[in-house]
């Protein structure tokens, strides 16, 4: 028996995964509403991995990386990028866009297809850095 004996530490086991997740573009100076996808593609979205470039706007979810056109939303590709579903809310992925390339940093997971457009896969040994 230890001091949380008792206690649901549901925290320890990941957050519960959210379903039935959208996107959407709303007009800054008027408030209209542009477009919005609410489909298999963004039910599982990752919101804090959303961003912008060369009029994209890109996304993760569970199983990929995703690129809509930002002016309609309309879907321009999608890759194979399987993330390790169980996890701490605060841990999921980050993604970059910068000179045409479009950057996903998370846990390394292993693809399923070798024509996959993923470039490389670093692993960052589940935090541990590894030694210099």
């Amino acid at each position: 028996m230890n001091a949380f004996s008792g206690y649901d530490l549901w925290y320890l086991r990941g957050t519960p995964r959210a379903h039935n997740k959208r996107i959407m573009a709303v007009e800054a100076s008027s408030g209209e509403m542009l477009w919005v996808k609410d489909d298999s593609v963004t039910a599982e979205i990752m919101p804090t991995t959303t961003c912008l470039g060369n009029g994209q706007l890109f996304f993760q979810n569970p199983d990929h990386v995703v690129c809509l056109e930002a002016k309609s939303g309309n879907s321009i590709w999608k890759s194979q990028r399987p993330i390790k579903k169980t996890r701490l809310g605060w841990s999921t992925p980050t993604l970059v866009y910068h000179n045409g390339v479009v950057y996903s940093a998370d846990r390394e997971s292993e693809r399923e297809n070798e024509k996959d457009t993923v470039r490389w896969i670093p692993s960052s040994q589940g935090g541990i850095a590894p030694e210099v």
